[in-house]
């Protein structure tokens, strides 16, 4: 920026902030600046006229050439003045080290507000003085009570011009003395100083009064002159000190004392009393650094939701730095005692808003809690500053006072007026402590109520401070007020005040102070404060519903802080976001004659004695599944009348610990309905109970199918009778497109895929792996006398029985027609009255035209292949397996065909010719077993196959 934009932003934009002017304390050479900065353009405006004129006359109206000449000298040498001026001031604007409106004509180490030395340059200069001193020498130290409030009772500019004139009375007096003998310079905002060579301590004091005098004389005109008072000190050199800094030092007590006593007249040092009182002055002295440099130092405290865990707000505390060393409890009482407690508040103020200002992004949705002083609490026109400059950050402020503060009826108003104009709030401070009753409360209405950390130690113990707490939390929640619990340091005060109802938490076992502002606590407190609440949530019988809107995300664990049992949709789009970590007791309930996507995403849900998610009659649900997702007590109901679609690709694991529970399907006593599973991801279901089923349910008709088009199915039902996927009873249609599928079923009675008691209708190209033990266990088919279809039509199925009697593949005693078209068929199965693919007792036929077929049975009675009733037809397929005397099987053409093995590990793709017909038998090697394993009649020509 050019040095004329920073005249115009120091002189024309005058709309600047108070903080802004305080920053800039030392802007005072304004008459001076303003006056070389108008007569810098005048000279220049006027060089060019008069350069501008003279060449004029020259060329045109033909005035002599010294005319002209004496035209364009007077304005070359305005031009060469006014630019020596303007390098003065654009040399002096480039200065960092001092303020950019410096006297520009005179010396740099001068103070531009009372024309004095600056304080290091004194210093340095005072210190040459006295080492080349061959006389005793003083110093005097002047203090100007109040003179730091100046400009909050005159006005900016008036106080500069006051402080001018008091430099002028120094100046004077370094004129009259001899400047030799003289070293005036400036110390603070109100202290100023003289070193005086070369006198009698008597003529000085006199002097001395009768600078004080002067001084006075000027506040006297001042409309506030009842707030300032003159004190001065001074002390004597090599008498009481070996170094200019040591003098500074004791002439500083001096006025100390001076103060203290209010003695209007030179008060000379006494070593005596500094022995005496050093303690106390030092922690004065301080303090007056830490104000009159405004140092005060700020950490802050997060204030966390008690339901939640996250940062709700911080508190700023005031601190020191740890070379003043002074506690927040030293620096007011100090300030009360020297009458700046106002000077706490107000830079507290400006400094707080100023650090919020910085981190402005954090304050978008956090409030900051910041203590007012009740006595000296801030005032209105310095509010209404901070308020322009800081408009909507003062919407995240709140400001606290002290429960006895409250008494203050001037704070009172203030403090609502501010809330008025500002939407700020209002937090009553260490509430239990005082005179607390609710007409305080009531007239008051503060937003929060901070109960002191007397009331919070060791509450988790002590019943009658559970009781107080309990009856404010009652209260606050009945006139829309929150609490916040103060000084909470240990785990099982923390469980006790969530349990109250406290709203707000702060304490040491939440956040310590930090001198930054963090954006979380520690993520093990957090999640311990959101288990706590989950913990109630659990426990609450409260029939709290949520109705979903349309398009609504729903954050479940926020509903169930917020104690919600139940959400209810009735409308085609929801989304529900959950968080793995923490289980959620609740129960989704989807509205009859519903179409709706419900999408969810990380949710752990526990149902409340009941489905987790439970479809109403009537309704077409598509559930999108995103994340990691869990189900526990019971899954999903899916009714006779209603459709299920799952898809996505995120993972879901449903939990069944309730004693007959569904993990996907109806209910005990209702047939399930339609379920379409298309995700791509893993859907696992865990179920035990006297009754286990994974998917499917009790009880299925006509219109019931299981159809799993494509993703990943880990099925673990173990109980008195258990069901990966199928039914107990009932039309059983079961689909398994391209899926992996994985089922251990073990119970008394166990199947993997099909129907206890019903019919069934299976078709699978699906890759396969089960485990099934029991008294009387199934693979894949019915358990018992029924009918039915079974077709492996592709995939790779592995099936491992450990049962009395069972079948790998069919049936025991039923009528199952199997076919065995797939690409690989493996079933180990180990009992008594076993059978390996087919039906042991029973009338259904057995087809195997392809793919490769492995049956090991380690029974008593085994039949790996067919049934005792049914046919065993194999026109393909390379099989191994110990038929035995069991079961013929035969051709298509109805003629027996026998084991024939082919060492050989290529494919065997023939032409089969007998005298009842010709076919095509095609057999593949496998990894399972050497060689090639067909079946072919003993009596046939075998011939390559035409390509």
């Amino acid at each position: 920026m050019s040095y004329y934009g920073k005249v115009y932003e120091l002189f024309i934009v005058r709309g600047v902030s108070a903080m802004e002017r305080e920053n800039n304390s030392k802007q005072t050479g304004y008459k001076k600046i303003r006056y070389y900065l108008v007569t810098e353009n005048v000279f220049i405006v006027l060089a060019f006229l008069l350069i501008a004129v003279g060449v004029y006359n020259f060329y045109m109206s033909g005035f002599s050439y010294w005319f002209s000449y004496i035209y364009v000298s007077a304005g070359v040498i305005l031009f060469v003045v006014g630019l020596i001026i303007a390098i003065k001031m654009v040399k002096a604007f480039q200065r960092n080290d001092i303020p950019a409106y410096v006297n520009i004509l005179e010396s740099t180490d001068v103070d531009p507000e009372s024309g004095l030395l600056y304080y290091d340059q004194f210093m340095k200069q005072a210190d040459t003085r006295t080492q080349l001193a061959l006389t005793t020498c003083y110093l005097a130290c002047f203090q100007i009570e109040g003179f730091e409030h100046l400009r909050h009772f005159v006005g900016y500019q008036k106080a500069a011009d006051t402080m001018a004139e008091i430099g002028d009375i120094f100046k004077s007096f370094q004129k009259l003395r001899n400047e030799r003998n003289v070293l005036c310079g400036r110390k603070s905002g109100h202290e100023l100083m003289i070193l005086i060579q070369d006198c009698d301590r008597q003529d000085l004091k006199v002097d001395l009064q009768n600078i004080i005098s002067q001084i006075n004389e000027i506040l006297l005109r001042l409309p506030t002159a009842e707030n300032f008072t003159t004190y001065c000190g001074y002390s004597n050199f090599p008498r009481h000190a070996a170094s200019v800094e040591e003098m500074v030092k004791n002439s500083s007590f001096a006025v100390y004392e001076a103060v203290m006593f209010r003695k209007s007249d030179p008060h000379y040092f006494s070593p005596d009393a500094f022995k005496r009182q050093e303690t106390e002055y030092m922690k004065d002295n301080k303090l007056r650094i830490l104000l009159d440099k405004n140092e005060l130092q700020y950490k802050f405290q997060p204030i966390v939701s008690a339901k939640t865990g996250k940062i709700y707000a911080y508190e700023a505390l005031m601190r020191s730095k740890s070379e003043i060393g002074l506690s927040p409890v030293d620096i007011l009482e100090l300030a009360q005692r020297q009458d700046r407690l106002y000077e706490v508040e107000h830079y507290t103020f400006y400094n707080v808003l100023k650090i919020m200002n910085e981190h402005n992004g954090i304050f978008a949705d956090r409030k900051l809690f910041l203590n007012s002083i009740p006595t000296a609490i801030l005032k209105e026109n310095e509010f209404d500053e901070l308020l322009n400059t800081y408009q909507d950050l003062l919407k995240s402020l709140v400001i606290e006072i002290t429960e006895n503060g409250m008494q203050s009826e001037e704070s009172c108003v203030a403090v609502h007026k501010y809330m008025e104009k500002s939407g700020c709030e209002l937090a009553l401070d260490d509430y239990g402590t005082g005179y607390s009753n609710a007409s305080t409360l009531l007239n008051n209405s503060p937003n929060y109520l901070k109960i002191d950390h007397s009331m919070i130690m060791g509450i988790d113990t002590d019943s009658k401070k559970q009781h107080l707490v309990s009856s404010y939390v009652s209260f606050a929640n009945n006139h829309n007020m929150k609490i916040l619990a103060e000084g909470v340091e240990t785990a099982e005060e923390l469980q006790m005040v969530i349990q109250l109802g406290c709203h707000l938490i702060q304490g040491f076992y939440t956040g310590r102070p930090n001198s930054q502002i963090v954006d979380s606590i520690n993520e093990d407190i957090e999640n311990q404060i959101v288990a706590i609440n989950l913990k109630l949530a659990k426990l609450a019988y409260e029939n709290k519903i949520y109705e979903a809107n349309n398009f609504d995300v729903v954050s479940l664990v926020n509903l169930a802080l917020d104690f919600y049992s139940q959400i209810y949709i009735g409308h085609s789009t929801t989304r529900i976001v959950g968080e793995t970590g923490r289980e959620v007791c609740m129960g989704i309930r989807i509205k009859d004659n519903t179409e709706t996507v419900l999408t969810i995403s990380n949710i752990n849900l526990r149902g409340r004695e009941a489905p987790a998610i439970e479809i109403g009659e009537n309704c077409q649900v598509i559930l999108c599944v995103e994340g990691d997702n869990i189900l526990s007590y019971e899954g999903i109901h899916v009714p006779k009348s209603s459709k299920l679609i799952i898809q996505g690709d995120g993972d879901l694991t449903i939990h069944v610990d309730h004693n007959n529970g569904i993990g996907i399907g109806g209910t005990a006593n209702e047939p399930y309905g339609n379920i379409l599973i298309e995700s791509k991801g893993t859907i696992r279901v865990e179920t035990n109970g006297e009754i286990a089923i994974g998917i499917g349910g009790m009880v299925a008709d006509e219109d019931s199918e299981i159809k799993i088009s494509s993703g990943n199915i880990e099925i673990i039902a173990t109980g008195s009778k258990s069901i990966g996927i199928g039914s107990v009873q009932g039309p059983t249609r079961i689909i398994l497109d391209n899926c992996e599928i994985a089922i251990s079923s073990s119970a008394a009675d166990s199947i993997g895929i099909g129907s206890f008691n019903g019919d069934v209708d299976i078709a699978s190209i699906a890759n396969i792996e089960m485990d099934v033990s029991g008294s009387v266990s199934t693979g894949i088919g019915t358990l018992w006398d029924r009918a039915g279809r079974v077709a492996i039509n592709d995939g790779i199925v592995k099936i491992l029985l450990h049962c009395m009697e069972g079948v790998g593949i069919g049936s025991k005693d039923g009528d199952i027609d199997t076919y065995i078209f797939g690409k690989e068929v493996f079933v180990y199965v180990e009992g008594s009255d076993v059978g390996g693919i087919g039906n042991y007792r029973g009338g259904g036929n057995t087809f195997i035209r392809s793919g490769t077929v492995k049956t090991v049975l380690l029974a008593a009675n085994p039949l790996s292949l067919g049934g005792l009733k049914g046919r065993l037809e194999i026109t393909g397929g390379n099989i191994f397996c110990d038929i035995g005397d069991g079961v013929q099987p035969v051709n298509a053409y109805g003629m027996p065909v026998y084991a024939k093995v082919i060492e050989t590990k290529e494919s065997y793709h023939k032409k089969i010719e007998t005298t009842e017909g010709t076919y095509q038998y095609l057999a593949e090697p496998s990894d399972l077993f050497e060689n090639i394993h067909i079946f072919v009649p003993k009596f046939c020509i075998e011939t390559e196959l035409q390509t």
